[in-house]
């Protein structure tokens, strides 16, 4: 077995944190295009609440929904399955290589439940051609296209089916005809805080004419440098939880693009993309300045969890995590249920939307760094602003609501309550 090579450089965890900082677009603005901004820190999660709006917010000037709602109307924005079969907001240019990337992770295991359920892909083929007629030039809901299909097209899968997951063939179908380019997934009000979605026939070339390599392993390759591109240096271990890859297929698409290792103290054996490494080794960690970020942010996710964001001493504070529910310490947590306040590259406290009162309320985990509480002050009101004035709401996923909100604004203000006279590498 061959050795692994060396090195290229060595850095420090705060130098990797501000190499992340920059490449996902928070030391320096991007502007006031939605897509570019996408283009250039990579794929956005979309849950169903207003976060997707809350990231790009944070990464540009001047944004505004409209924009965004624009983008998405013309196409230059497509709501689409992408990495581990996630929906993300993705560029046109991206999305043929996505939906290939996707079908390969998904048909598999949809042959599986298929069969499993009792069905046969005949009989999903056929159900997706009834779709296509059924369609026309109409754009349908799920639920208006089975109320569209003939009599006995679409069969319950019954108790079977419901063990594995799957009511009838119908939503393989539709995914399938998505894959296949031959139907769009559209939200349904225009907006980005919705997961219902509307189908229509695909206009134009399919995924928008965008390129899809042929090779799975070039998909794979691609892939991989979309992930370096915004969230390099990278574990082995950290590609594979985002991308849905294993740690072998990992391994290979990193080779496939000559991906540098590096060492990255405090977090460990890392990649980057190959030119990459000087860039890494040369950055200044002292950029300053407040980010107040969208929850599930690519920031506070791509790397394990907060806690290479965070201060070694508030490692132990214990925090509410999002996903199974429950608490853990910023240590050990995955995955926030709060959205997280930065300074410079640190995550220093957490914020929320109070519902009642239209009000941001921040909670820091230290006190504030000298100087700088009208600035956080003032960041806070321009969000509550761009929330009241262009969003309406603040709820992050689709199963949101104002009640939790409320709890989770009572956390954040216990957790300034509770850290307010503790010190930190930001004080």
């Amino acid at each position: 077995m061959p050795k692994a090579p060396p090195p290229a450089v060595t850095v420090d965890l705060p130098r990797a944190r501000a190499f992340w900082h920059r490449q996902q677009g928070l030391a320096d603005p991007i502007g006031d295009s939605p897509h570019a901004i996408v283009q250039a820190v990579g794929w956005l999660r979309t849950l169903g609440g207003i976060d997707a709006y809350l990231a790009l917010w944070s990464r540009g000037t001047g944004l505004t929904r409209a924009a965004v709602d624009e983008a998405l109307a013309s196409g230059q924005l497509r709501v689409s399955p992408a990495a581990r079969g996630c929906i993300y907001l993705v560029p046109r240019e991206d999305l043929g290589l996505v939906m290939r990337f996707a079908e390969g992770l998904w048909r598999p295991r949809a042959e599986k439940d298929v069969a499993k359920a009792g069905g046969t892909w005949k009989e999903i083929d056929a159900v997706a051609t009834a779709v296509l007629e059924a369609l026309g030039k109409r754009s349908l809901t799920t639920d208006e296209i089975r109320a569209a299909l003939p009599d006995g097209t679409v069969r319950s899968y019954g108790a079977t089916g419901k063990k594995v997951g799957l009511s009838s063939p119908l939503p393989v179908a539709l995914r399938q005809l998505e894959f296949d380019g031959k139907v769009e997934r559209m939200v349904s009000t225009g907006r980005l805080d919705t997961e219902r979605y509307v189908w229509r026939r695909a206009r134009g070339k399919a995924f928008g004419g965008s390129k899809v390599p042929s090779d799975p392993q070039a998909r794979t390759g691609a892939i991989v440098e979309r992930f370096l591109q915004s969230a390099g240096p990278a574990t082995i271990k950290d590609l594979a939880a985002w991308s849905g890859l294993s740690q072998t297929e990992a391994k290979a698409g990193l080779a496939r693009i000559g991906a540098v290792p590096v060492m990255v103290e405090g977090y460990g054996p890392s990649f980057v993309r190959a030119g990459d490494e000087q860039a890494l080794a040369e950055i200044s960690p002292e950029a300053k300045g407040w980010r107040l970020l969208s929850f599930e942010d690519n920031y506070t996710t791509l790397h394990g969890g907060p806690a290479v964001l965070v201060d070694p001493i508030h490692h132990g504070v214990s925090v509410k995590i999002w996903g199974r529910g429950g608490d853990a310490t910023l240590g050990e947590a995955k995955h926030l249920a709060s959205r997280a306040i930065l300074w410079g590259s640190e995550l220093v406290g957490f914020w929320e939307h109070d519902p009642d009162h239209g009000a941001v309320v921040t909670g820091l985990l230290g006190q504030s760094p000298r100087g700088q509480k009208t600035a956080l002050t003032s960041q806070a009101k321009a969000l509550e602003h761009f929330i009241a004035e262009q969003l309406g709401h603040a709820r992050s996923f689709s199963l949101d609501t104002d009640d939790a909100l409320r709890t989770r604004v009572a956390l954040v203000r216990a957790i300034g309550h509770a850290t307010a006279g503790k010190s930190s590498g930001t004080a």
